[in-house]
């Protein structure tokens, strides 16, 4: 069966290291990125999607040594980035400088950009914690991860500046950035995050979008991130229309109704296993144009051959577009 034929072309998730010390540290795992590499490209796939490290992290010629091999593995493969996954902070409490975080948008660009991404996806509103932040938080911050440190620290600044002022920075800071992008044809694609991260919904991602003004900025739809609560994916896609630049889509069985806690309700399962109805959001992709690739952060169906695993999803996700679009599935 030719994957590549459908109503929009498909993309899996890889990765290309091993986070240590409390996501303070990684390795470039070489066999496995090769691996997974070779793996999609045996099933015909043209596109991944990738990302998960933090230029603060590690030294910079860590991160160009991966850019450059991974980057020769998937040219010899016949492979092309539909987004890379942007990790780490994107602005400063107010009253302090934005030069240093601007600073690192900017490197973030400048050392994926060899990559060639057709877009960078982040999580807005991430507050850089200092050392003197953190000495300031109350234990609990520290409970569940980073998450809660930057929602905590964000609060902070909408109650001191108003969220407007806030929102208005980290604009600010964004729209060099997605300038810089531009220079390489990328576009920045701004994440929903619910309540797991600041400027995450509706009305925060909207207000963000239009202050940057910028047209390589945009959206991208975490699918798993809507249901888990209680939100459709297809209302999200019809909201973020001609800007919707990539997608991140996964199932789960639906936070607010499952009984699970919040933080265990985003089970990236893939479509199918979970509750959403993935022929609503089918249609909406043809409702707003949405050009693809269709990008899945998710592996393939659980069995002991992997790459029977993905050929059984990606056989799942072609039916599901003939039952949705009956006179659109095939190009």
């Amino acid at each position: 069966m030719d994957f590549n034929t459908g109503r929009w072309e498909l993309a899996y998730c890889m990765g290309f290291v091993d986070y240590s010390n409390n996501f303070k540290g990684f390795k470039f795992n070489r066999q496995r990125t090769k691996q997974q590499i070779d793996e999609l490209a045996a099933l015909g796939m043209r596109w991944v999607m990738t990302g998960g490290i933090n230029p603060l992290d590690g030294p910079e010629d860590a991160i160009k040594e991966i850019v450059e091999v991974g980057g020769q593995w998937l040219r010899e493969a016949g492979l092309k980035m539909t987004s890379w996954h942007m990790a780490g902070p994107n602005f400063h409490r107010l009253e302090r400088s934005q030069e240093t975080a601007v600073a690192n948008l900017l490197l973030n660009v400048r050392l994926f950009a060899p990559f060639k991404p057709k877009a960078i996806v982040m999580h807005a509103g991430w507050i850089w914690d200092t050392p003197e932040d953190i000495e300031q938080l109350p234990n609990s911050m520290f409970k569940h991860g980073e998450c809660d440190r930057v929602l905590h620290m964000y609060a902070q600044e909408v109650a001191k500046h108003g969220q407007d002022a806030v929102i208005a920075t980290l604009a600010s800071n964004m729209k060099v950035m997605a300038r810089e992008a531009a220079k390489h044809d990328i576009r920045l694609a701004f994440e929903n995050m619910g309540d797991m991260m600041p400027v995450g919904g509706f009305d925060t991602l909207g207000k963000l979008v239009a202050a940057v003004d910028e047209p390589n900025v945009g959206y991208c739809l975490d699918s798993g991130h809507a249901w888990m609560r209680g939100e459709d994916p297809a209302d999200w896609i019809r909201f973020m229309g001609r800007r919707l630049f990539e997608t991140h889509f996964h199932d789960n069985r639906g936070g607010s109704n499952s009984g699970e806690p919040m933080h265990d309700a985003d089970e990236h399962l893939p479509p199918g296993f979970g509750t959403i109805d993935w022929r609503r959001v089918i249609q909406a992709l043809d409702e707003v144009g949405f050009p693809g690739p269709v990008t899945f952060e998710s592996e393939g169906w659980k069995l002991p051959d992997r790459a029977e695993g993905f050929r059984h999803a990606m056989r799942y996700w072609r039916l599901l577009e003939q039952m949705a679009l009956p006179n659109k599935a095939s190009v």
